[in-house]
């Protein structure tokens, strides 16, 4: 293409180029927090319920106005919701929930199904018009990740690993015209690559799952003479303390008690503790 033949398009750029610097930028998106909502999550981890929060806001990500300030809180059980109202006449675009401790003290992680910022939005028009950046400190990316505090949806959840006794313990919520997925690193790549590809891996292999149930259920019994527990290798907390180990022979519809346990502790990560039975005990189940 001849250098004549660009020229028109040169020009209507330069056209185009005045005319937007000459209009003023549209605000940006935002909110006016006039109340805020934390919903438990489901599970029994209430050992993560947050007992203490500041709830900040922002217009740069660099300087912060504190909102609120929550402390002494107690677990109020799985899945329960409750509303925090606050004095505040100023749209933010980055709201910060910054978690100082949680019910244990142990400052080993913290745990929300749903984080509902309320009150009139700026800069767009209509509710569903307002997209969001979420961010956090530490989360899990498969257990809990960031996003799940914001999904509407109370079975999911977001967990934080980070130490809450230094500050470091957070979840952001930034306003933005367009939500896109930040990624820092090659793990989150890798990870973020590999759950896309596989969204729907426990439906598609479902058939499987229910013929390996059938089978089990169907198949020869076995004499036990005991069995073995490993402990994880991150949070004592969640190991087993009391059980029962039940044994069935008519496909699990009814069940005999094979050897019941009370007060067990493991000493350390990763260790595997074997109970013998008092008896040699045969089911298929």
């Amino acid at each position: 293409m001849s250098i004549k033949k660009l020229w028109p398009l040169f020009i209507w750029q330069a056209i185009a180029c005045v005319l937007a610097f000459g209009q003023e930028p549209a605000p940006a998106p935002a909110r006016i927090v006039t109340s805020y909502a934390l919903t438990s999550i489901l599970d029994v981890w209430a050992s993560f319920d947050p007992a203490a929060w500041r709830l900040l806001a922002s217009n740069d990500g660099r300087a912060w106005d504190q909102l609120d300030v929550i402390t002494n809180q107690q677990s109020t059980g799985p899945s329960m919701r409750r509303v925090f109202h606050i004095s505040n006449e100023t749209a933010y675009r980055i709201y910060r929930l910054q978690v100082d401790a949680d019910v244990s003290n142990s400052d080993r992680g913290v745990a929300l199904a749903e984080i509902e910022l309320m009150g009139p939005v700026v800069g767009v028009a209509k509710e569903t018009d307002l997209q969001a950046q979420i961010t956090s400190s530490k989360e899990h990316p498969i257990l809990g990740a960031a996003v799940n505090a914001f999904d509407g949806d109370v079975e999911t959840k977001w967990i934080d690993y980070a130490p809450y006794k230094g500050g470091d313990c957070w979840i952001q919520c930034e306003y933005v015209r367009r939500s896109e997925l930040l990624m820092t690193n090659v793990s989150e790549v890798r990870m973020v690559t590999h759950l896309m590809a596989t969204p729907t891996l426990l439906l598609e292999k479902s058939p499987q799952i229910s013929s390996n149930l059938t089978a089990s259920a169907t198949r020869s019994a076995r004499t036990l003479v005991g069995y073995a527990l490993t402990s994880a290798n991150d949070i004592p907390a969640r190991d087993p303390t009391d059980w029962a180990l039940l044994g069935s022979n008519d496909g699990g519809v009814t069940w005999e008690t094979v050897d019941v346990r009370r007060n067990e502790i493991f000493s350390s990560r990763l260790h595997r503790a074997v109970f013998k039975l008092a008896q040699p005990s045969t089911f298929a189940l």
